[in-house]
């Protein structure tokens, strides 16, 4: 061997030697940190090329071949499962934080106004590998209704009180909570039978908090013609009602009817063929809509602008209406109309939000999307008739066609949408950026309407003629 050679070899050992002496006095002095660390969890470092056994407490070498390296992954994988399925026992139930938001009682220096949705979805994102399910605290299932649900306030302040309606009833229901022994229940005060399915009930705002009035619409068939109808209920159960019939649409069936906000009294309802508006106080037709011969199955005022009435069609069109430009012959012409996707679908769900011109439109396939009329591009060439790309879709809702099902919104914030599922999972999203849940709640059964109570949280409606309360 070259005598040249020599020295570089020994500075090479050298080299080696000093390494390996280093990675030895790092492990070792890990080793000695995590000894002295009298926590549970630590954050172990990561060593090169090593992986870390918390039963052995040591390093080992990484090989992929080795079978207790494939233990150490499956093990590894089993507790990050468990950790993401317990990692919510400490706050709560997703209802619970999300009613906590709403009402103003987490700190803001926690949800600033520029990192809320970073910060909250931290809270709601799963991944793929958890399945985060919240089970129903309460379940109510005497007689209960399954329809729509809407709160009344009446002078008790004590008790919540709501009314809902299945079939060819409407029951109007108090839900009573005892905070000292954390017991709840609701019990059926008055239950009025009508002549026809109930597609819709509306609570009228009043002045008298002794009792309330209940605007409902009926179908009506082939023995029996479509009906406005309005109710007179109060929260003692000895007191009677009053049922009457207000308007009688002959040989036309009514789909759904909906309250003008700004308190005129004014009904628009939606029927075969067309609609009309209606005045309460005169109980006449004021106006009438044409929808071009196709069934008007959802309505609803922008809340926004009360003047504006957007109407969900047979034919998958969405119509926007506004009384102030009716004609001489009280008809009532769409001011825009546009189809909210490429496959025609009834539309049967219109949730307005705050914005002016934006609304939620849901149909019989299960599409939800979010439509802004501010972003009118492009034009077709029949009259009014425009096609509108969503601004934002929500993916995961089964809908089905037997079942009509509701969508909603948180009350407060009114960022949150929620809607129940063919598949028994109720399921909410960010209405300002769509895409998939953020979480998923496991129901019985399919859930038709929701109602946000200030003692109970979220209350929903199922096909069970049952009431669940997830708190």
């Amino acid at each position: 061997m070259n005598k040249s050679t020599r020295p570089k070899q020994k500075k090479r050992r050298a080299n080696r030697l000093e390494r390996a002496q280093s990675a030895s006095r790092t492990a070792e002095a890990t080793l000695n940190a995590i000894r002295t660390t009298t926590s549970g969890q630590t954050n172990i470092p990561q060593l090169p090329g090593h992986y870390y056994d918390h039963e052995q407490k040591r390093y080992f070498r990484i090989d992929h071949t080795s079978s207790f390296f494939q233990q150490h992954v499956a093990k590894e994988a089993t507790n990050k499962q468990e950790q993401q399925k317990t990692k919510f026992e400490d706050r709560g139930s997703i209802i619970s934080h999300l009613q906590k938001r709403m009402l103003g009682r987490v700190d803001e220096s926690t949800f600033r106004s520029d990192f809320a949705f970073s910060r909250l979805r931290k809270c709601l994102t799963f991944f793929s590998d958890e399945l985060k399910t919240i089970m129903p605290q309460n379940v109510y299932s005497r007689n209960i209704s399954i329809g729509n649900l809407k709160s009344i306030k009446f002078s008790n302040p004590c008790f919540d009180y709501f009314v809902g309606h299945n079939k060819n009833q409407i029951d109007l229901h108090q839900f009573e909570f005892n905070n000292q022994k954390n017991t709840s229940r609701i019990v059926l005060l008055h239950q009025v039978f009508c002549r026809s399915d109930v597609t819709s009930i509306q609570v009228l705002p009043h002045q008298n908090q002794n009792h309330s009035y209940v605007l409902s619409s009926h179908m009506g068939g082939a023995n029996s013609h479509g009906d406005l109808c309005l109710t007179k209920i109060s929260p003692t159960p000895q007191a009677p009602y009053t049922h009457q019939s207000i308007y009688t649409c002959l040989k036309k069936e009514i789909w759904t009817s909906a309250l003008c906000g700004d308190g005129s009294g004014v009904v628009s309802a939606g029927i075969t063929g067309g609609g009309f508006i209606f005045d309460l106080s005169s109980q006449k037709v004021i106006i009438g809509i044409n929808s071009f011969k196709s069934d008007v199955l959802c309505q609803s005022f922008d809340e926004s602008d009360s003047n504006l009435l957007w109407c969900g069609r047979r034919d998958g069109m969405m119509s926007l209406y506004d009384p102030r430009t009716v004609g001489s012959n009280r008809h009532l012409d769409p001011c825009v109309s546009f189809s909210t996707c490429f496959v025609k679908s009834p539309i049967n769900n219109i949730l307005q939000l705050k914005n002016y011109g934006s609304v939620v439109v849901g149909n019989m396939n299960g599409e939800l999307s979010l439509f802004d009329i501010r972003f009118i591009r492009s034009t077709s060439s029949k009259k009014s008739i425009v096609r509108m790309n969503a601004v934002a879709s929500y993916q995961g809702h089964l809908n089905g066609v037997s079942q009509h099902v509701n969508i909603s919104k948180d009350p407060m914030v009114g960022r949150y949408l929620m809607a129940g599922g063919c598949d028994g999972l109720l399921r909410i999203w960010d209405i300002h950026r769509g895409g998939p849940s953020l979480a998923q709640i496991v129901t019985s059964e399919q859930i038709t309407d929701f109602l946000w109570m200030d003692q109970v949280g979220l209350l929903g409606s199922n096909t069970s003629k049952a009431y669940t309360v997830v708190m």
